[in-house]
């Protein structure tokens, strides 16, 4: 009898060191906030045409949905200029999140939007979630291209601010190097909500080790993919006042065998870039 006993004790002691060396899945995910943003914006924007043909607010999700620009415009850069629509300039800057998430001013009459920003920093080969919870509307892209949309805005019962933060996330697979993240959210004038927007990075332990780092510098080091595969410039065009340039930019388009190019324009004489000069263009490699 004694020793059942001294063998049942063995095998629950060996099943606790299991239990503390393969801890449950949730035990296995780490998060940390996103505390610094860069932010474009926000932007009065009159409202879609026939805008009230639809249900009330419900034009806010094509506002998300639709790009006023092309992504190349929108890398986000500490003091880095944007030139919007109507003719008028912009620059991102650099904000702080508090624990109740980064609010953004509204303006009563047409709808508002803004960009939101920030680099991940991968040492190996990730998979992470993005969540993001907010009342308003957005759209998320990662690296210039879009990974997932909320549509809908929360709306608040009985004329009451709505403070519920309904999160939604999205799954990510990063390879190593910096991935730029930009996230359009739109304000709906007729919202009684307030407009703000809080997020958080999530992955698995295993994945961890380096983790990822948020951070809101651009620079980043050579790797093979962009090395083969990332934008070059094949032309360049200067002004025959000598104060612009337009640079014909080329960039491989994997695994097919074709490519894109477009012309980017700067300004020679303050040293920035204005706006892309003409579309993308498609071609074969």
């Amino acid at each position: 009898m004694s020793k059942l006993v001294k063998s049942i004790f063995m095998i629950l002691l060996l099943t606790a060191h299991v239990s503390e060396a393969f801890p449950d899945a949730e035990s296995d995910r780490r998060s940390f906030a996103i505390d610094q943003w860069l932010l474009l914006g926000p932007f009065s924007t009159p409202a879609p045409a026939l805008h009230k043909e639809f249900k009330t607010g419900n034009y806010i999700e094509g506002l998300v949905k639709f790009q006023q620009t092309e992504m190349a415009n929108l890398k986000p850069q500490k003091n880095r200029s944007f030139r919007w629509h109507d003719g008028s300039s912009a620059q991102w800057i650099t904000v702080d999140s508090g624990e109740q998430g980064l609010e953004l001013p509204t303006k009563p009459g047409h709808p508002s939007i803004a960009y939101l920003g920030f680099y991940l920093d991968i040492k190996r080969w990730t998979q992470a979630k993005l969540t993001l919870s907010g009342p308003q509307a957005l759209r998320v892209c990662l690296d210039g291209e879009s990974i997932g949309v909320k549509s809908r805005k929360d709306s608040s019962q009985e004329g009451r601010v709505q403070e519920r933060e309904t999160p939604y996330s999205w799954d990510m697979i990063l390879e190593t190097g910096k991935h730029w993240i930009v996230i359009k959210t739109a304000n709906d004038p007729s919202s009684n909500s307030r407009w703000f927007i809080k997020g958080h990075i999530s992955l698995e332990d295993k994945y961890a080790d380096p983790p990822p780092a948020v951070t809101l510098d651009p620079k980043d080091v050579m790797s093979l993919q962009r090395l083969l595969d990332g934008p070059k410039p094949s032309d360049i065009s200067i002004s025959p006042d000598g104060k612009l340039a337009a640079l014909t930019i080329r960039r491989t388009l994997p695994p097919g065998n074709t490519s894109e190019s477009w012309v980017e324009l700067y300004d020679l004489e303050k040293i920035v870039y204005l706006t892309p000069f003409a579309g993308k263009t498609p071609s074969p490699v």
